[in-house]
């Protein structure tokens, strides 16, 4: 998005409102903007709660080491036959899924 400055705002003098899909406006908002009165709405408050969920899922996949584990399974597209339990450590000698 461009800053909203006079030059900008000389291309589009009728402008009343922006409607901006992502984060914060601090990248493009101007005095000027706000001096002509250009309203902006944002959907950070709507993006924050997904942002957040994402992080979580992405820090408990990582703690369980699924794409790791992952790979294996992608190359002979099967389950593991592995009689590993839940407590084995992800990456031991003895673990059919190390590759």
């Amino acid at each position: 998005m461009p800053r909203v400055d006079e030059e900008f705002l000389s291309f589009f003098a009728d402008l009343k409102i922006i409607f901006y899909g992502a984060g914060s406006i601090r990248t493009f908002a101007t005095e000027e903007m706000w001096r002509r009165g250009v309203r902006v709405t944002s959907a950070a408050a709507a993006n924050a709660e997904s942002v957040v969920e994402f992080t979580v899922a992405q820090i408990l996949l990582a703690v369980k080491n699924a794409l790791f584990n992952e790979r294996p399974y992608r190359a002979t597209k099967n389950t593991p036959t592995s009689t590993a339990t839940a407590t084995s450590a992800p990456h031991s000698a003895s673990s059919p899924w190390n590759g």
